[in-house]
């Protein structure tokens, strides 16, 4: 069986994942934003998200354009491919982290 490739580790981090904590510091993310941005990349709406975290469309709607800003994208698929790189960057092809 061959490594978890880079995007099998978007889809489904460990919560406990080193990558996702470099990513935290790299960004400064706050501990809701990277929630938000794992319901995001595992393709929830905002609407879903607000119910999941017990809050108003709107505060889902400003840690998204919170999290657009720190990570320089504008659309949700900039979104996907900047978080891709990170990841890529982290872990070179042929690295079996």
């Amino acid at each position: 069986m061959s490594p978890p490739s880079n995007l099998d580790k978007l889809k489904q981090p460990d919560k406990d994942d080193s990558s996702w904590r470099q990513l935290t510091e790299r960004f400064k993310l706050s501990a809701c934003q990277v929630k938000v941005l794992r319901l995001l990349l595992e393709g929830e709406t905002q609407k879903a998200i607000s119910g999941k975290m017990h809050c108003t469309r709107g505060a889902v709607k400003s840690h998204v354009h919170r999290i657009y800003e720190k990570l320089g994208v504008r659309t949700a698929a900039q979104l996907g491919v900047r978080v891709a790189e990170f990841f890529a960057d982290l872990y070179p092809k042929g690295d079996r982290r």
